[in-house]
């Protein structure tokens, strides 16, 4: 095979090289050796600088194809020209990050077509990718391809890159998983190794061990976000610290931390329930017509609710259900183990107000409201019987 393979395809481990300018066109430069891989099939491309002695000249930004070359769109600090030599530099950290993603992708797609579901579409970005497939992905198919991909990774599976002109390629049997959509004047085979053929112009690593441990970011019906390499280390890094913090506050460890948080939502989940089954067999009550004012004080229905904290939302339901009835004259009294106090006074905003002096001065407690609306907070318990000799007195 006599045609010349692009440095990015042939080494992708090289990152800089001296190579000369065959043209520059305002912000364009078209070098002779193509390091820089041009943003194609999904992939970003790479981006660098071109250095002339120990000062950088251009900073590459993008690179794009056009023709058989890579143009490099740049922003350039200094004087550069046709023939000059210099040193293309790529950014040797985003080059491998893409590498990781992008072989990562043929992977997890791999595992996906052997589960009937096809890629129809991917984007590679630094060390994470996307991929849309062509049926919907349940979340059980998901994590065994995602376990199946990391099994692969920690067995360090090889990967290689394979050439061919068109003609060589009609003598291959090969089995890839996608037919090749347009032959160029030599064809490029991703074969990882008893797992995945494909048809691919991008950077690739050489060893599924350098990929790093593959990380489920997000996913929907038909689509799949990873995380790959470094990005992957960053977050389950965070994740751990967040679950240790967790640990020390439940008082457990980081490994039944998930267990214990578990149990808590499902004591809560409990304790939830029976609260709603008071509230509604109260709201029943009102409904129901019957007699549950505690007490008739002046020209006042002293209703005192159930010993439970209600949300301000449930306390206006009620407040609601009570002018549906035609109650206008009220006291509404919730009373939280005797320690925390919700009142409100219907018609009377005066009546509310002075109660909240008299609980104020009486009690040393915290609280406020406007319009009839309080809420306090008691140093210490106060009885049902007592809250309304106080009310009496008023």
């Amino acid at each position: 095979m006599n045609i010349k393979i692009p440095i990015y395809w042939k080494n992708p481990y090289l990152t800089s090289i001296e190579t000369k300018i065959l043209s520059i066109n305002g912000n364009e430069i078209i070098l002779e050796d193509d390091i820089f891989y041009p943003e194609s099939g999904g992939q970003e491309s790479d981006i660098g600088f071109l250095i002339v002695g120990n000062e950088k000249k251009a900073k590459i930004i993008h690179v794009f194809k056009k023709g058989e070359k890579s143009a490099l769109k740049a922003e350039i600090y200094g004087e550069l020209k046709k023939g000059e030599m210099v040193i293309a530099k790529i950014d040797s950290e985003r080059r491998n990050s893409l590498m990781r993603a992008h072989t990562a992708q043929h992977l997890l797609s791999a595992f996906l077509s052997k589960e009937g579901i096809e890629t129809v579409h991917a984007e590679i970005h630094p060390d994470e990718f996307i991929v849309e497939a062509d049926k919907k992905i349940s979340l059980e198919v998901l994590t065994n391809v995602i376990d199946k991909s990391n099994n692969a990774i920690f067995r360090g599976v090889k990967v290689h890159s394979r050439y061919f002109t068109p003609e060589e390629l009609e003598k291959q049997k090969l089995s890839t998983r996608k037919p090749l959509k347009k032959a160029g004047n030599i064809i490029r085979v991703i074969d990882i190794e008893n797992i995945d053929q494909t048809f691919c112009g991008g950077t690739h690593v050489d060893s599924l061990s350098k990929i790093g441990l593959l990380l489920p970011l997000s996913y929907g019906k038909k689509f799949i976000h990873i995380s790959t390499g470094k990005k992957s280390l960053k977050i389950i890094s965070k994740e751990n610290s967040k679950k240790i913090n967790l640990a020390r506050e439940l008082t457990t460890s980081p490994e039944q931390v998930f267990e214990t948080l578990d149990l808590l939502y499902q004591k809560t989940k409990a304790e939830i329930s029976s609260k709603d089954r008071v509230f509604i067999e109260f709201l029943k009550q009102i409904m129901s017509k019957k007699e549950i004012f505690t007490q008739k004080i002046h020209s006042y229905d002293v209703l005192v609710l159930p010993e439970l904290p209600f949300n301000k939302k449930q306390l206006n339901k009620v407040i609601r259900l009570l002018k549906e009835k035609g109650i206008q004259n009220y006291i509404l009294i919730s009373m939280d183990g005797y320690m925390n106090i919700d009142f409100s006074s219907n018609k009377s905003y005066y009546l509310a107000e002075k109660l909240f002096d008299v609980l104020s001065s009486r009690f040393e407690c915290k609280g406020g409201g406007k319009k009839g609306k309080y809420t306090l907070k008691l140093s210490h318990k106060i009885r049902y019987r007592e809250m309304i000799e106080i009310i009496q007195e008023l």
